[in-house]
């Protein structure tokens, strides 16, 4: 009996073998039919399985080279670019610094595009660490505010946050709540027009409180409405829109609004503007004493130069396997650090026993294998070196807590890297090779 794939190629056969030739009877034959059936159903369905797993790999891996071969060197290439801009490597004539800003702003883009193309993967494979924390709402939708406050005045659209907030505490992931909060002000910024304003503002209704970002721009056209929230999705054809974007904000922010218990809609008259909203559980008052409150104050930013008088002299080493991202990272602390620079796990050994390092900056993915397995060694032959984890991936609760901090590239500043640095650990180390 001949099997075959659905497509009609040949799989093989199936054969019936008896001692003593004869004719099979028709109930035979439609028994070895059957059979023959169950077969090809089973080899097509296991072979279905394996394309499918082969694909699944295929897309890890490309996610995986994704995260490390194009957000390394373009970490690198922010970095030089906001230096060079910043003006602390000499100035520049106004044409230069007109060019400097449009390879930083266009580096930027390229940034958030692949930062949203690895947070819908890392979401859709239920793999984005969230880390849940009762926190005080009014300090969480400031902060948010202050983190956008460029774009707003690049556009000329003020944001209005409507006072008193409730006094709520609610249980999320900080950050993960800055990232919905920054898409939906960054779309409403966007599409509102020069000299407008949008509205924030939080309502409480009974145990869920509900955040909404209200613009008034020219709204959200009714035949893209049923699939705003779906990947890739903008209101306007890609051949013609005037806003930029990658189409995934929303998706993302559905995602992690449905992750931390919310929901997540919008109202949108066509000419009218657009009110997106999302709700989330309130924390139980039982919950509330214990929460973790901060006060009700925007972050004032980090003084790279006040951050960076702290490490001067410090020995830091740096395991990378890209050539220009230590050279970006010394010119970043703007100190007069000792920088070391390993390319790989043996030259990370050979260094860690060699001298005494203040920091290791650690990357994971290296030639000769993962950056996770230095860490047991620097613990053992440097316990007081601060291990900073420098990655273009995720990693998991159990992961961080092996080591001080864990920073992402493209996300990391200059400042959030002198601060995740911290303070000295060893005066031992504080003077560079061939001093006293």
């Amino acid at each position: 009996m001949p099997l075959y794939t659905p497509d009609g190629h040949a799989l093989g056969t199936l054969c019936l073998l008896d001692p003593t030739p004869r004719r099979l009877e028709d109930s035979e034959q439609k028994l070895l039919a059957d059979v023959a059936a169950c077969v090809e159903a089973e080899i097509n369905q296991q072979t279905l399985e394996q394309v499918r797993e082969r694909a699944q790999q295929m897309k890890a891996d490309f996610v995986s080279m994704v995260s490390h071969e194009l957000r390394t060197p373009l970490t690198s290439i922010l970095g030089a670019l906001r230096l060079l801009a910043s003006g602390m490597l000499g100035t520049h004539s106004p044409q230069a610094n007109q060019m400097l800003d449009i390879a930083h702003n266009n580096s930027k883009r390229l940034a958030f595009l692949i930062n949203d193309l690895l947070d819908m993967e890392k979401l859709a494979a239920g793999k984005m660490r969230f880390d849940m924390q009762a926190e005080s709402l009014a300090p969480l939708i400031h902060q948010a505010v202050e983190a956008i406050v460029t774009l707003s005045r690049e556009r000329d659209v003020t944001i209005e946050v409507y006072e008193p907030l409730p006094e709520t505490t609610i249980t999320v992931d900080p950050q993960r709540l800055e990232q919905v909060l920054a898409n939906l002000l960054s779309n409403a910024l966007k599409f509102s027009h020069t000299g407008g304003q949008v509205e924030l503002s939080a309502e409480r209704k009974g145990g869920i409180v509900e955040i909404s970002v209200q613009d008034h721009g020219q709204g959200i056209p009714a035949k893209f409405q049923a699939q705003l929230f779906e990947k890739f999705t903008q209101a306007e054809n890609i051949d013609t829109r005037t806003q930029q974007g990658t189409g995934l904000g929303l998706a993302i922010s559905r995602e992690i609004v449905e992750r931390m218990g919310g929901k997540i809609g919008f109202h949108s008259v066509e000419g009218e503007g657009a009110r997106f909203y999302f709700t989330l559980p309130v924390t139980p008052l039982p919950d509330i004493a214990s929460a973790h409150t901060p006060p009700p104050t925007a972050i004032e930013p980090i003084s790279t130069d006040a951050d960076a008088a702290k490490i001067d002299n410090w020995q830091i080493l740096v395991v990378e396997d890209d050539l220009d991202l230590p050279r970006v990272l010394k010119a970043q602390m703007g100190a007069n650090i000792t920088l070391e620079h390993a390319k790989s796990l043996a030259e990370a050994r050979a260094w860690i026993a060699l001298e005494r390092f203040n920091v290791i900056l650690l990357d994971i993915g290296l030639p000769d294998g993962s950056g996770w397995e230095l860490i047991p060694e620097i613990r053992a032959y440097q316990p007081k070196a601060r291990i900073v984890v420098l990655t273009a991936q995720g990693v998991s609760v159990t992961v961080e807590t092996e080591v001080d901090e864990v920073l992402l590239k493209t996300w990391a500043s200059p400042e959030a890297l002198l601060a995740a640095i911290g303070e000295p650990q060893d005066d031992e180390c504080k003077n560079p090779r061939g001093t006293s």
